[in-house]
């Protein structure tokens, strides 16, 4: 399993027991080849937790039913043509995933199924690029963000965020800011401890030196971000 699978099947497991619901349903949109819900329904056994897998490509869809039907696990996961939320009831899902494209994009589906995400309790998302508009989007639209893991992995690295939904509101445009400013809520979703700081340190200066080796005038602002969130755990492990 890649490092970033894990990072997303472990936000689902956090989020599934903050719900702290009987019955709960999870929907990975985008799901590809719908490994995601196949890893965290190998860990959650109990026949009440439930996975709604969506993709707009049927080639991808197809091949996600082919590997749940190898894990024996077609009573549970549930597969879903559609573009986005679009074929979502309001209230069909309790945790919403979306990972592997850009933050307006993401932001995009969110705003075009607010109906769906309005009903739901939390949202898993990690982009693949400008994790700042994600996370100001999250700020605009009335979300609360209660984590955020950086992991490093081939060829670059990826932010997964966990934002609690409080008051979502779909209401105009959310331009791209110049600057955002983080708190450490948004850094961290709660008091961390230092065994967490330790490990943040070190997955953040690990994701910072491969952006670094691999040069190039594009990551600069990849790396001014990874530098800042660095100054930043590190003010913690001070105080």
């Amino acid at each position: 399993m890649s490092l970033r699978l894990t990072g997303l099947k472990n936000a689902c497991l956090k989020a599934i027991e903050d719900l702290g619901r009987e019955r709960t349903t999870i929907a990975d949109v985008g799901c590809d080849h719908g490994f995601l819900g196949i890893d965290i329904l190998k860990e959650q056994k109990s026949s009440l937790v439930n996975v709604i897998a969506s993709d707009l490509r049927t080639g991808p869809l197809s091949a996600a039913a082919e590997n749940v039907r190898s894990a024996g696990l077609e009573e549970r996961i549930e597969m879903r043509l559609c573009d986005g939320l679009s074929g979502y009831r309001p209230g069909e899902a309790d945790i919403i995933v979306i990972s592997g494209m850009g933050a307006q994009q993401i932001a995009s589906i969110l705003d075009e199924g607010q109906k769906v995400v309005a009903k739901a309790s939390f949202l898993v998302l990690s982009p693949h690029s400008k994790p700042e508009y994600m996370r100001y989007y999250g700020r605009v639209r009335g979300l609360r963000q209660t984590d955020e893991r950086v992991i490093c992995e081939e060829p670059g690295y990826y932010h997964i965020m966990t934002f609690s939904v409080d008051d979502f509101k779909a209401e105009g445009k959310v331009t791209e800011p110049r600057v955002f400013a983080y708190s450490d809520t948004e850094l961290f979703g709660k008091k961390p401890d230092a065994s967490e700081l330790e490990r943040k340190k070190a997955q953040i200066a690990r994701a910072l030196d491969q952006l670094k080796s691999t040069g190039g005038a594009g990551n600069d602002a990849r790396i001014r971000e990874l530098e800042f969130l660095l100054q930043k755990t590190i003010e913690h492990m001070e105080h």
